[in-house]
């Protein structure tokens, strides 16, 4: 399972736990509305905690989880391709979404499942906030681009000190949610709609291909050299 749905369904749990505590805890005061005096504010704590924390933080994993399964499912027609999905490389907090590993080369690929308006100019990125005379668009808190590329040179690296093999390694965005509009100026990282990203990946240019030894033995080193942490790999050849 990825991890972003693994998190949604420990934050939709605890929504339906604290709804239902707040639930009862209402039940038992309407009974006994002078000794249950006090589960009144813990029914009121529980339901803000549930909307104001744990609602918001479900909608948001279900969301990233959503994206990604969508982007599973496109990289799943890809021919001749090892796919992976949802890795942690030893040492490493932060998850790569997808890599694949293709006779052209290897890419790691980073979905967004925005919505709204989304800028890229070079290496910055912004969001339109507001409506109106007041739209205005705003720094992102987090760079796509830049963590798209930092998953590459982390994996080229990984891959270096495992195998022996010096590859340079593509990075693609992906924005999968069809309410999301981009503009891009330019870009220092590749981008991609749902519908482009199976010939984004295809028709990317590295430094050389690779044998099917070499994809061969890159795919085993990530499934089993312990860097697969959740959504594990998938093996696709014609």
């Amino acid at each position: 399972m990825l991890t972003t749905r693994r998190m949604a369904n420990r934050y939709r749990n605890l929504l339906l736990l604290s709804g239902g505590l707040a639930l009862a805890c209402v039940a038992l005061f309407l009974a006994a509305p002078q000794g249950g005096v006090v589960l009144l504010p813990i029914a009121l704590m529980l339901f803000f905690y549930a909307v104001l924390w744990l609602q918001p933080r479900h909608k948001s994993w279900s969301s990233g989880a959503e994206g990604e399964e969508q982007v599973m499912a496109t990289l799943s027609s890809l021919p001749s391709c090892y796919v992976l999905h949802d890795i942690v490389l030893p040492g490493q907090r932060g998850n790569i979404d997808h890599i694949v590993v293709a006779p052209s080369g290897v890419c790691v690929v980073e979905t967004k499942n925005y919505t709204g308006t989304i800028r890229c100019v070079d290496d910055s990125w912004e969001i339109l906030r507001g409506w109106g005379r007041r739209a205005r668009f705003m720094r992102m808190r987090g760079n796509p681009g830049a963590q798209a590329r930092r998953n590459a040179v982390m994996l080229s690296e990984y891959i270096y000190s495992r195998l022996g093999l010096d590859l340079w390694i593509g990075a693609i965005i992906c924005f999968p949610h069809p309410r999301c509009e981009l503009i891009v100026c330019s870009s220092t990282t590749r981008i991609a709609r749902l519908d482009g990203l199976r010939d984004a990946i295809m028709n990317q240019r590295s430094s050389r291909g690779l044998s099917l030894e070499e994809t061969t033995r890159i795919w085993h080193t990530l499934e089993g050299g312990g860097a697969a942490q959740g959504g594990g790999g998938h093996l696709w050849f014609d």
